[in-house]
This record gives C-alpha cells, structure tokens and sequence, in this order.
C-alpha cells in the first residue's frame, strides 16, 4: 500500500510539473508577430524570411520576385538581402510543410492571419531553441558533470535568447545559439566516441559551415573545437584524437569550403568571406582600435565593457547573468590557455557593439546571445562549485526570465521609436536607457500582467475557448459584468482575430508544447555524477 501511494504521489507530482511547465511556455509564446499573414516587409526579419522562401517555395535563390527593401547587396548584376541566408536555411523546411498545408485546405495566404505557412516558420525559432537546449543537456552528460535539468534551462533561457525563439522569431539569434550547442555537441563526441567519431568528423565542417552562413561576423566558431578538447581536459577525460589532422574532417571540410564557394558566388557573384562587403562598410577592428593614443583605445573599450555589464539599459549583469559569467570569471583563469581562447571569443562580439557603441535595436546585447552555450558549459566546467554563484544565477536568470516577459509591457520597458540617447551616448532610435528600473517598476503594474495575458498564447488559447462555447456577443456581455475594457478598439479587433483563426492551431500549439513538457518532465534525468 505504501508502495501504491508513493508511485500516485509520484505521478501527480508529475502531472503538476507538466501543468506548471505548459502555462510557462505558453505564457512566453507571444502573438505580436505570429497574428499576421506574413513576414512584413521590410526589417531584418523579412531578410531572413525571404531566404527560406526563395529556397523552399522558389527552390532557387533568384530574389527578383520578392518585395525590394533599402538595405540590399547589388553588386555583379545581383540583388541579394544583406542578411546572411544560415536562418533561412534551417527555417525553411518549415516553411515548406506549412505551405504545403495551406495549399492542402485551401487557405487564402494574402488575408488569413496565422495561416500554416507562418505558424509552421514561427515555430522553427521555437524548435531550435528546444534542441539547443537538449544538446547542452546531453553535451554535459558527456563531460560527465553534475547538474538540474530546470536550473539548465532556467539559465538558458535566462540569457534573453528566448525572447528570439517566442516573440521575435524572425531573427537570427536562435538559429546561432542551435549552430554553437550542435557544434558542441559533434565536438565531444568525436573526441569521446570510439565507434562514430569519423562521422562526427565529416559532420563538424557543416556544421561550422551552417553556423558560418547563420552569422558570418561568429568567426570564433571555428575555435570551439580546440575550446572543447581543452574542456575535455579539465574534466580528465583524455582523447589522443586531433580534429584538425582527421582525414574525414579534411575530407569534409574540402566539401563545405566548395559548398560556401557556390553559394557565394550564386548570391553575390563573387567569392565573399567578409560581413563588412555584403553590409557595404569599410569599419574594421584595426581602425577601431589602434590609434597614437593607446590609453585612451584602452580606456574606450573597458568603458564599453563596463556599460555591456552593469548599464541599466539590459545590462547583462543584470538580464543575461550566464552571459556575465562567460565573460567574466575567465579572467580569473588567466594562466589557464583556454581562457585567452574564451576572451577571444568575447572580445570578438563585443568589438562589434563597441564599433555600432549601440545594443542592435531590440531586446538585450542581441550580438552576445550566440555566447549562450559556450557560457553555460564555462560554468559547469570551471565555477559550478561555487555556491554564491548558483544563488546568483538562480536570481538574476529569474530576473532574466521575467525581463523577456515584461519586455514591451509598459512604456518603462518599450524601446523608443523616436531618436534618444543610449548607454553609449549615441542618439538613437529603439532603445531604453532605463530599461532594468522599468523592468522593475512594471512587475508591481497590474496592467502589466493583462497585457502579458492577452498577447500571449495562454490568453489567446483561454478566449479562443470561450469563443467556441459562446460566440462574440455573449463573451462580451459576461466581460463587460466584470467590469473589463471591452470597448477597448484594440481588443476587439483582437476578438474578431482569434474569431477568425482555426481552433485546430491552437490545438497544434497546445499538442507541440505538450510534448516538449512531457519529454522534459519524464525522459530527462538530473546527472547525479560529482564534477
């Protein structure tokens, strides 16, 4: 009988867990830009979008037929998006069974909102941020380290890279976090699989080629798999195996450079390896930094370090703490050559914000998110013992976490559409000088919390079930009785939209996210194994 209680306490402790775990993500799960018929041009969004769709709808990579925008690459009679095609890439299978669905029941795609070829594209982002997270699971299994499933993913979506894969999905952040984490992961199993490791070998080079192409400016991907070995190290595991001497890995890296060659050349009409040529500017690292006067250089660049950390304007101090500890506490290990090889990475994406002196005009230090993993596994490996930054990291990704949720709630936290003056003393738009204090201010705003329920999936799902149980009229009658602002244009538009989308996508949304819970709660262990 004691037995029989146990395994039922067991199972509701189970149940309540998937329950909590379902209302998280769907609270996350945002409709601002999913609500739409299509990727609007023309932002860095629609870029990306339009790669994925001359390769799975187009099945070419002609981008005449797509709607022009001011920022393009024309050069060599072509005429390309400046956004890297990587994200495009990934995406587009998605794209492509969505579209097939539409085509399947007959969906207008010019007038109906959310229809399958959006809902399938937006939820890529979703999918890759999900894998990412299951390779940085398995990845530490391998190096044989302690850790808690939910504190793993608490650090990890606390970074800020979350707010890319459920709201801002059509940006390239998660696609770059999925490139590092599978890079990651191919690198520990070739160096510690004895029976696969020379297919790891010809994975690696497409791997670093599909991060490559993701963002171009990540060039210290190709450091990860000395960083790696050097991880290994740590951790005495041992391996005589040199990547870079791998005859499967020279084989296949002759392949990706041949790959990456065509495709620069089909997109741009020459053989391009620079960022700087398909953005058309002449800014680089050497006249950024080497000038007559080396203490002011240096003093310049601590000042951007310092403002990157501790600025109330998603200071990562406070919003992306596991990005913080990659920065930061490598320099406590200097003597220790993998350390230089971690600032490097660092220091490469921070002399991009130092050169733009601006965060990338949307939620947090974007250039730094693509850190994420390598940042999570320079804790594990180097400073997990220490308790204090456990409980900090407990903290501040909580504050992370709620940062993404609150993101755009109030006008504390709404980045500005009209020219302001950021951390860096530059004036422009779509920033928020102030926004960590607003954070703070709009988690004590009741209206916050509305807005957060009526924009995300959870809201939608919750009024969507009241609109199949009695139509329009009825559910505002009952909302008016609670005294709620149904007169409100905005949410009657927002009631006349969910009116109109199919119940069966959010049935889909409901049965996807149901999986991933259920997937976390029951097939994922807690590595117990002392580090």
């Amino acid at each position: 009988m004691k037995l029989l209680k146990y395994f039922k306490m067991k199972n509701i402790s189970k149940t309540f867990q998937f329950f909590i775990i379902l209302i998280i993500l769907l609270s996350f799960l945002r409709i601002d830009y999913r609500f739409k018929t299509s990727v609007e041009c023309c932002s860095d969004d629609y870029d990306y979008f339009i790669h994925a769709e001359t390769i799975a709808l187009d099945f070419d990579l002609d981008y005449t037929n797509q709607n022009p925008r001011d920022f393009r690459y024309y050069s060599n009679n072509k005429n390309t998006p400046i956004g890297f095609i990587g994200s495009g890439i990934l995406s587009a299978p998605f794209l492509l069974f969505g579209n097939i669905l539409s085509d399947l029941f007959n969906e207008n795609l010019n007038s109906e909102i959310l229809n399958y070829k959006i809902f399938f594209y937006s939820l890529s982002s979703v999918f890759y941020f999900l894998i990412s997270y299951f390779l940085i699971f398995k990845s530490l299994e391998k190096l044989n380290i302690k850790f808690e499933k939910y504190f793993l993913l608490l650090i990890f979506s606390g970074s800020g890279v979350s707010y890319f894969a459920f709201e801002r999905f059509g940006m390239t952040h998660v696609y770059e976090v999925f490139s590092i984490s599978l890079l990651i992961f191919c690198c520990l199993n070739f160096y510690t699989n004895n029976i696969y490791f020379k297919y790891y070998a010809l994975l690696i080079p497409f791997v670093m080629l599909i991060g490559f192409l993701t963002r171009m400016s990540n060039i210290y991907i190709f450091l990860i798999p000395i960083i790696i070995k050097f991880f290994l190290k740590e951790k005495n595991i041992y391996t005589n195996k040199k990547l870079f001497f791998d005859f499967n890995f020279l084989i296949s890296s002759f392949f990706a450079l041949i790959i990456y060659y065509f495709l620069s050349i089909e997109l741009y009409g020459e053989f391009i390896i620079s960022p700087q040529k398909i953005y058309g500017t002449n800014i680089n690292v050497i006249d950024s930094y080497v000038s007559n006067n080396l203490f002011t250089t240096f003093t310049e660049l601590l000042n951007t370090v310092f403002i990157v950390i501790f600025t109330n304007e998603f200071g990562i101090f406070w919003v992306s703490p596991i990005i913080f500890i990659g920065l930061t506490l490598p320099l406590l290990k200097l003597r220790n050559i993998n350390s230089y090889l971690i600032l490097i990475c660092f220091a490469q994406n921070l002399f991009i914000i130092h050169i733009w002196q601006a965060l990338g005009s949307s939620y947090g230090f974007r250039y730094l998110m693509s850190l994420t993993p390598l940042s999570i596994f320079i804790y594990y490996v180097y400073f997990s013992k220490y308790k204090l930054l456990k409980y900090y990291l407990i903290l501040f990704s909580v504050l992370g976490n709620l940062s993404v949720l609150f993101f755009e709630t109030t006008t504390s936290t709404q980045l500005s559409t009209i020219d302001e003056l950021n951390s860096f003393g530059k004036t422009i738009r779509y920033i928020e000088p102030n926004y960590v204090t607003g954070l703070i201010n709009s988690i004590f705003e009741i209206n916050s919390y509305l807005i957060i329920f009526s924009t995300s999936f959870l809201g939608a799902i919750f009024f969507k079930l009241f609109l199949v149980l009695l139509n329009s009229e009825q559910l505002f009658y009952y909302l008016e009785k609670l005294n709620l602002p149904v007169n409100n244009p905005d949410f009657i538009i927002y009631i006349d939209t969910l009116n109109n989308i199919n119940l069966i996508k959010f049935v889909l949304v409901i049965f996807i996210f149901s999986i991933f819970s259920y997937i976390l709660i029951n097939k994922l262990k807690n590595k117990s194994v002392k580090s």
